[in-house]
């Protein structure tokens, strides 16, 4: 599946600086699946993560979502390991002062994101990128959360949805997530002023605490898209094409190294 590189928005610090011009046009990969799929290869996958990675899996409180670390990790070091040409267990990630996690002299980039019981990671060759993935999950109660983190302008637009209110919460909450994944921070306190619902929205860094790490660009653009029962959001400083793989039984040995 191909996301084209023009469906997407724009998010930006100060109007009319670009930073288009410092990267080549790029194709921004992104890869997912739901773990329970992966069964058949899961020992092989286990075998491909390290031993820190190891003993965080083993200190989540749920089989299922240490199943789905591991899932997730073990994929990620196989496809870097085929761009990377080296073995899965000799990448060495590092974590920045946020943990946000990399690769040494950034030959590529990458971010992680889980649903409990699903994965997805995205790759990009020139420039940092941002993940988030959320089921479309009716049960959870979205009031609380749109109060506290959304603006006036968002509330009124996922209140206006009626019967797609909350699949509208899910993609805003999806791009908010992204955005802040690709800036380095995290939850800010000041989520309310992360504005992710028009086609334009401007962002002031002031809003972060001075939680971005620079260098940072002043454009970020935010593609999405809805697969399985997940809505899928990817955050880049620059337009690209995003190409989605879906992980599954059928094609996870083209996958492995």
């Amino acid at each position: 599946m191909i996301i084209p590189s023009s469906r997407c928005i724009k998010c930006f610090f100060e109007p009319g600086i670009s930073s288009s011009s410092y990267f080549p046009m790029d194709e921004v990969e992104v890869y997912y699946g739901i773990s329970n799929d992966l069964h058949s290869q899961y020992t092989d996958l286990e075998k491909y993560i390290n031993r820190e990675e190891s003993l965080r899996a083993n200190k989540f409180r749920f089989s299922e979502d240490r199943y789905t670390y591991i899932c997730c990790h073990g994929l990620l070091r196989s496809i870097l390991s085929e761009k990377l040409q080296k073995n899965p267990l000799e990448i060495i990630f590092n974590y920045d002062r946020n943990n946000k996690p990399g690769l040494i002299g950034n030959p590529y980039y990458f971010n992680i994101t889980n649903d409990r019981g699903a994965f997805a990671f995205v790759i990009s060759k020139y420039f940092y990128a941002g993940i988030d993935m959320e089921k479309v999950n009716r049960t959870i109660d979205y009031l609380p959360i749109i109060n506290n983190y959304f603006s006036d302008k968002e509330r009124k637009i996922i209140l206006e949805s009626n019967d797609r209110a909350y699949e509208k919460f899910i993609l805003l909450w999806t791009r908010k997530e992204a955005l802040l994944k690709a800036l380095g921070t995290g939850i800010i306190n000041n989520l309310t002023q992360v504005e992710v619902s028009e086609n334009e929205n401007i962002i002031y860094k002031e809003s972060f605490d001075n939680q971005i790490i620079e260098p940072v660009y002043n454009e970020h653009f935010i593609y999405s898209e809805k697969v399985l029962k997940y809505y899928l959001s990817i955050a880049i400083p620059q337009k690209a094409v995003i190409k989605l793989h879906q992980i599954n039984e059928e094609n996870i040995i083209s996958y492995l190294t």
